[in-house]
């Protein structure tokens, strides 16, 4: 929560690593049991039962800037984890 006071009053996004807490400390996310919103979060291969798989959510205050830029990965074009992600 003063990570959140903090940012907020020097106008710069909270980004929380979901990679490894996410959906092990609470059913959906890590901060929900906290009472903290971040504007960015990244999540792992929890959201994929255990396979390769990545994502970063954000706030639609991100998403302009977001969509201007170009990423890649190695696993984009494997179907298992994908699939995964679909079923978890």
């Amino acid at each position: 929560q003063a990570a959140r006071k903090i940012c907020d009053a020097v106008d710069a996004p909270l980004i929380v690593d979901d990679v490894r807490a996410g959906f092990r400390l609470a059913r959906d996310c890590s901060w929900s049991i906290l009472g903290v919103e971040p504007d960015i979060s990244c999540w792992g291969k929890a959201i994929a039962n255990g396979h390769p798989i990545s994502a970063m959510m954000g706030s639609q205050r991100f998403y302009s800037a977001a969509r201007s830029i170009f990423a890649t990965g190695s696993f984009w074009f494997s179907a298992v984890p994908m699939a995964a992600g679909l079923e978890t």
